[in-house]
């Protein structure tokens, strides 16, 4: 229900400027575009403040968190970022009728990713100003959104699968363990109590790895489980001040948390290996 008004909204406010459904290739890029651009702002400190923002690594390192990636995991952003940039241009050319099974499908999804980019893009311009739970809010959005994508590509086999499907499962599984990052910083805002902070943190983690585990096997798709493990293997390594992050837990009770996250890692990364055996015993 909620994806629904959501995509009503963004038909309604391109349909006021004279871009309806009929151009959603149009709006699909210009979304897209804006989302680059946004991230672009975000992504350096000297960007961020020519349009009155924070970059995220500003706003992120004043709240210190057990569930903190390193920093090097945010790279996984260029391969996203790119491979939907070859699906935006590919998608322009309109040669999905040509080269897809079910290129229809692409359209009834475009309204779906043109939320998800508007989404991402209001994200950048929350997080920028500090806004951390409007930003979680949103980050919750995406995750919805790319979710609904991935389920409705995915069992329609449209095909082209490294155009159409790769880069928006990356996208998916990140931005899942990223919306649960956001929403313990969030708890470190309003200061929630250190007992909490420390048990939805250990919940995340519980809660990512899961995830990633359970949709790459019931979808059959072992890009949702390595993505998973990247973020879960970055946040287990990530250098933690116990002191500013302020945590009841002892230095042995984060090293049992990044322990866990250690584990679930592998075995999202052994979940992987084996959903290819699992979707040739399924066909």
């Amino acid at each position: 229900m909620v994806l629904h008004v959501v995509c009503r909204a963004v038909d309604a406010g391109f349909g006021a400027v004279g871009l309806g459904p009929e151009r959603w290739r149009e709006r699909s890029a210009l979304t897209f575009a804006a989302n680059v651009a946004m991230n672009a702002f975000n992504g350096s400190d000297a960007m961020a403040a020519r349009i009155g923002l924070e970059s995220n690594r500003a706003v992120s390192s004043r709240f210190p968190l057990l569930v903190t990636p390193a920093g090097y995991a945010f790279a996984i952003w260029g391969p996203i970022f790119l491979g939907e940039a070859v699906y935006t241009v590919w998608e322009l050319s309109g040669k999905q009728d040509e080269e897809v099974k079910n290129g229809e499908l692409l359209r009834h999804t475009a309204t779906m990713w043109q939320a998800v980019n508007i989404q991402q893009t209001l994200w950048g311009a929350a997080f920028g100003t500090g806004r951390v739970g409007v930003a979680a809010v949103l980050l919750t959005g995406i995750a919805m959104g790319l979710d609904n994508i991935h389920q409705r590509r995915g069992k329609e086999e449209v095909g082209a699968s490294l155009i159409t499907q790769t880069p928006f499962t990356m996208h998916f599984a990140w931005t899942v363990a990223a919306a649960l990052i956001n929403w313990n910083m969030f708890l470190k805002t309003v200061d929630a109590p250190p007992v909490v902070r420390d048990g939805v943190a250990a919940l995340s983690i519980v809660a990512a790895g899961l995830n990633g585990i359970w949709t790459a096997l019931t979808r059959c798709d072992s890009t949702v489980a390595l993505v998973t493990a990247w973020a879960l293997y970055a946040i287990s390594v990530k250098d933690k001040d116990l002191t500013a992050i302020g945590t009841t837990l002892s230095p042995d009770g984060v090293s049992l948390l990044d322990t866990t996250a250690k584990a679930l890692a592998a075995t999202c990364v052994g979940v992987a290996a084996f959903v290819p055996f699992l979707r040739t015993w399924l066909t």
